[in-house]
């Protein structure tokens, strides 16, 4: 079976027209992110917007956890918060 890798967050939403879909984070805007990229968690504080999300597989002597990106608005385009996980080992 081919398995395509997805190198970014999307963004859908029923306001926008179904074709209409845009990166809110991609994997090149994250240094440290080689694999996966998955269940992100957007929270707002002090006027900026922080998206959290699980980054690579986790095993040990190897980078990946928890990450974190910020972006001046909810719909991004959202930028690497530390240049490492935030949580790298659990």
């Amino acid at each position: 079976m081919k398995v395509k890798m997805i190198k970014y967050l999307s963004l859908y939403s029923h306001l926008l027209a179904i074709n209409d879909v845009y990166a809110l984070l991609q994997q090149k805007d994250i240094p440290w992110l080689r694999m996966a990229l998955w269940a992100p968690a957007m929270i707002e504080a002090n006027g900026k917007y922080y998206l959290f999300f699980g980054g690579n597989d986790v095993h040990e002597g190897e980078v990946g956890g928890i990450g974190v990106a910020v972006a001046d608005r909810p719909e991004g385009p959202y930028r690497d918060a530390l240049g490492h996980p935030l949580i790298n080992e659990i």
